[in-house]
């Protein structure tokens, strides 16, 4: 998509595949397992590549007055709360916009709006997500070490003390 921006917020929550945002001449990449939060008037353009192919959920939404102006554009969804939510709000609403949400969808948007400011203020760790991941991905391959560590894109010896620091074992 080129260039654009909205007059509401705009999330996006990726469940599979990736997308690269460009905003303000710097490219973010979206992987399974994170979320883009577009502000209003925030230029961006998206792009994806056919494979893998990008499954993801679109959501426009106003927040009140002076709510979100500390949040980043990129957060990761350490739990899967946000993708289940925009999942549910997506399935009571045509076409994913909730300028007008009925009750129900209200409900969900609070929750979601809820759990995105919780993630972003909440200290994380992208490296361990990203092998937890990993991990819960490919739990019936056999994978090793070396494997994990090339996916944190880290020596095998400097993966393992990094691991170790950030998940205690």
């Amino acid at each position: 998509m080129p260039a654009h921006s909205h007059a509401a917020h705009e999330l996006i929550a990726v469940v599979a595949g990736y997308e690269d945002a460009v905003v303000n001449g710097v490219t973010v990449r979206a992987a399974a397992g994170d979320v883009l939060l577009f502000a209003p008037g925030v230029a961006h353009s998206e792009s994806s590549p056919a494979d893998p192919p990008l499954d993801s959920y679109f959501i426009s939404f106003a927040l009140p007055p002076g709510m979100g102006h500390d949040w980043p554009l990129h957060g990761i969804d350490a739990h899967g709360r946000l993708r289940q939510l925009s999942r549910w709000i997506f399935e009571l609403s045509s076409a994913g916009s909730l300028l007008s949400p009925s009750a129900v969808q209200q409900a969900f948007l609070d929750a979601l709006i809820a759990e995105f400011d919780r993630l972003v203020h909440e200290r994380h760790d992208v490296v361990a997500q990203r092998v937890r991941d990993f991990i819960r991905a490919h739990i019936a391959d056999r994978f090793s070490l070396d494997d994990l560590a090339r996916h944190a894109g880290m020596s095998k010896y400097h993966f393992v003390r990094r691991y170790r620091e950030i998940a205690g074992v």
